[in-house]
């Protein structure tokens, strides 16, 4: 039934423009934000268990509730939260702004920052290629990849796993592990607890990049990156996606706009990535 679900979620997303208004970016971070000053003098491991803990507590209890009451009722609700949790229509917003920023002169983008909510500054991506205008663009050619995994291919996976509570206990630890309200003990510990949830879906999307893209650099990538290597699963991904477009080579010297046709090029790799995804959720489906 979790597959069926993350199905449906995918189409409302891409079918309907309007659900982005739905989602309020600061939701998590306004109960980070109220769950601190209750908590005051909690830092650490007690103060990330609170705002990561009570949330998705809560969860569990309505949606013991809810499947007590009808297994529709509760279903529907899934579906709901899923819709919430995940960002599809987050990130096509992302890539628009990011188009619009492309023809501004660069000291003009600088000043705007990331047009991705995921950030890859500090990334080792790997030696330049030698293509400077690639080499210039490809932060944030890998940060369009990162947002995908964060918005659309991890929260799958975890629901899929364990339904709403899975959705909601990624996108805590994923929203919050940066949270300034948090202390640095606090937003360490958060960041250990997303790395641990995104360990293996962070895998998992590196091959179907390579699967929807080219194979063979991906699989380079991720013998030197370290494919069981733990801390590194957001260079991981960055890195694959870079390599499943070959780096900016293929078709790029025959393109009118070689910065637009670099980020058409990522958009489509993650929009074939996430059909990937789906058959893997289908044959695991199958398989369970």
């Amino acid at each position: 039934m979790n597959f069926l679900l993350v199905l449906a979620a995918i189409v409302i997303e891409f079918s309907l423009n309007d659900v982005v208004t739905l989602r309020s970016p600061q939701w998590s971070s306004r109960w980070a934000d109220w769950a601190m000053r209750q908590g005051r003098g909690l830092r650490g491991w007690p103060a990330a268990v609170l705002v990561i803990g009570v949330p998705v507590a809560a969860t569990a209890v309505l949606f013991a509730v809810l499947f007590s009451l009808a297994q529709m009722l509760g279903h529907a609700v899934s579906l709901a939260v899923l819709v919430w949790m995940l960002g599809p229509a987050d990130l096509r917003r992302e890539i628009e702004e990011y188009r619009r920023s492309l023809g501004l002169a660069a000291a003009a983008r600088a000043t705007l920052g990331s047009a991705f909510t995921v950030t890859t500054a500090g990334f080792d991506l790997g030696p330049p290629t030698g293509d400077d205008p690639f080499d210039a663009a490809r932060g944030e050619l890998a940060a369009l990849a990162l947002s995908a995994e964060r918005g659309w291919f991890a929260p799958m996976f975890w629901f899929f796993v364990l339904g709403p509570l899975g959705a909601v206990l990624y996108r805590l630890c994923a929203s919050l592990e940066h949270a300034p309200q948090l202390e640095a003990s606090s937003a360490r510990a958060i960041a250990q607890m997303h790395e641990a949830l995104a360990w293996l879906p962070a895998r998992i999307t590196a091959l179907t990049l390579g699967i929807a893209g080219t194979l063979v650099p991906v699989l380079e990538e991720l013998r030197a990156v370290g494919v069981f290597n733990w801390g590194r699963t957001g260079v991981l991904v960055a890195r694959a996606s870079l390599a499943a477009i070959d780096h900016g080579r293929i078709h790029a010297d025959n393109a009118d706009d070689p910065q637009h046709y670099r980020l058409d090029q990522m958009q489509a790799l993650v929009r074939r990535a996430l059909n990937v995804w789906l058959v893997v959720l289908a044959l695991l489906a199958l398989w369970a």
